[in-house]
C-alpha cells in the first residue's frame, strides 16, 4: 500500500540516518499520523473478545481503537 517511490525514499532516509535497511514493500507503511498507525496495529493484532491492556495515561485513540473491535 502506498506509492512505491515514496516507500523507497522513506527506506533510503531510514538507512542514511539509522544505518538499518528496510524492505520498502514489506516494512514501510506511509501513514497520515500516529493515530492512524495505532488503529491499524490494533486492527491487525487484536481480535474481537481479546483483552487489551494499555497504560494510564494513554494516547487518546487507544480506547476508541479497542471499541471499534467490540462492535
Amino acid at each position: 500500500v502506498g506509492i512505491p517511490e515514496l516507500r523507497k525514499a522513506m527506506a533510503d532516509w531510514y538507512k542514511r540516518w539509522y544505518h538499518v535497511e528496510l524492505d520498502p514493500a514489506t516494512e514501510i507503511q506511509p501513514l497520515i499520523g500516529s493515530k492512524e498507525g495505532i488503529l491499524h496495529v490494533t486492527l491487525a493484532l487484536v481480535n474481537p473478545g481479546d483483552q487489551v491492556l494499555f497504560p494510564i495515561p494513554w494516547y487518546p485513540t487507544r480506547p476508541s481503537s479497542n471499541n471499534i473491535l467490540v462492535r
